[in-house]
């Protein structure tokens, strides 16, 4: 079985993903993390704009979701 040898620079990502069929990527990820700590990491985020000179480009309701886990999940 052969491989397509990764991209060396995101310059060559599109090509990369020409050369294997793929139309594009996503980046999912998940934390799960203590409510005080969701909040302290909101609030770093929030100051994105005086810490690097632009807002984050991300708005809360993609940022963080919040799962409550409904009666008997995990029971």
């Amino acid at each position: 079985m052969s491989t397509t040898p990764g991209p060396a620079t995101d310059d060559d990502v599109p090509a990369y993903l020409a050369a294997i069929g793929l139309a594009g990527l996503v980046d999912i990820h998940v934390h799960f993390l203590p409510e005080p700590m969701l909040r302290n990491v909101g609030a770093f985020f929030d100051e994105a704009d005086v810490r690097y000179g632009v807002p984050w480009p991300i708005p809360d309701a993609v940022r963080c979701a919040t799962m409550y886990p409904e009666p008997g999940v995990g029971d």
